[in-house]
C-alpha cells in the first residue's frame, strides 16, 4: 500500500487517499551555444530543482471508500485540519519533509525537504470533500547574506559556511567552493588573497576584520586566515 507523508517537526500528516495524479518534473538547465567552427553545442549544467504537483482528495468521513485501507483513526484528519496543516507551513516560510513508502520523488537531498509553491482547494455542489492541488519544489540548505558594501548583491552558501555562487540583480554565476581557511604564501597580499579566493579583492577589508588584522599591509607567511 503506497502512503504519502509530510512532516513538520514533530507533526505527519498520511495523505488520507493517493492522490489520482502526481507529477514530478525535474527540468534539465543545460546551455546550448553556437560555436563557429562546429556548430551547436551542450553545456552540461546541474538540472533545476525537482518540482511536484499532486491533486487529490480530503474525503470528509473516516469512512469514505476511498481512503487507505491502512489509514487508522488516529492518522486520519479531517480536510478543515489538511488544510490548516499545509496554510500554517506555508505562512511560517519554511520547509517540510515528504516521504513516501513507494515513490522515489528524485530529490537531492536525502532528508526529502520541500517547499510548498502554491495550494489551493473547493469543493463541489454539496459533497463535503475537499479537491486541492499542493505545487512543491525541492529545497535546498543554504545561508543568504546581503554585501554590506553592495545592497543589489548577496552570497549563497551552503549550511557547512561555504561559498558556493554569487549573485548580482544583473548577473548570475556560479562560483568555485571555497576553503574556510587560507594559509598564507611568499608574495600573498590580503588584497591578493581575497581576489584568489573570494573573486574580488576589495573583500580583503573584510578579511583584515575577520581576522583581527590591524594593517592589512602585513600578513606573514605561514598565518592561517580565515575565510568565512
Amino acid at each position: 500500500m503506497i502512503k504519502i507523508y509530510f512532516r513538520n517537526d514533530e507533526d505527519i500528516l498520511t495523505l488520507p487517499v493517493n492522490p489520482p495524479k502526481l507529477e514530478i518534473i525535474r527540468d534539465g538547465n543545460n546551455l546550448r551555444r553556437e560555436i563557429v567552427s562546429i556548430g551547436e553545442i551542450n553545456i552540461i549544467r546541474t538540472p533545476k530543482l525537482v518540482e511536484i504537483t499532486l491533486e487529490g482528495i480530503f474525503p470528509a468521513n473516516i469512512n469514505s471508500p476511498l481512503i487507505n485501507g491502512a489509514l487508522s483513526e488516529k492518522q486520519y484528519r479531517s480536510p478543515t485540519a489538511c488544510i490548516k496543516f499545509f496554510e500554517d507551513v506555508r505562512d511560517l516560510k519554511k520547509p517540510i519533509i515528504m516521504t513516501s513508502s513507494e515513490i522515489d520523488f528524485k530529490l537531492a537531498n536525502t532528508e526529502g525537504l520541500v517547499a510548498i509553491d502554491d495550494f489551493s482547494y473547493y469543493k463541489e455542489g454539496g459533497d463535503e470533500d475537499v479537491y486541492y492541488t499542493l505545487k512543491l519544489c525541492e529545497y535546498k540548505k543554504y545561508i543568504a547574506f546581503i554585501d554590506p558594501n553592495d545592497k543589489g548583491k548577496y552570497e549563497a552558501l551552503n549550511m557547512e559556511g561555504a561559498l558556493v555562487s554569487k549573485y548580482t540583480e544583473s548577473n548570475r554565476y556560479s562560483g568555485k567552493i571555497i576553503p574556510k581557511t587560507y594559509t598564507v604564501k611568499s608574495g600573498d597580499t590580503l588584497w591578493a588573497i581575497a581576489k584568489m579566493q573570494l573573486g574580488d579583492g576589495n573583500k580583503y577589508k573584510m578579511l583584515a576584520t575577520l581576522n583581527k588584522i590591524s594593517d592589512p599591509n602585513k600578513v606573514k607567511v605561514g598565518q592561517v586566515l580565515r575565510l568565512s
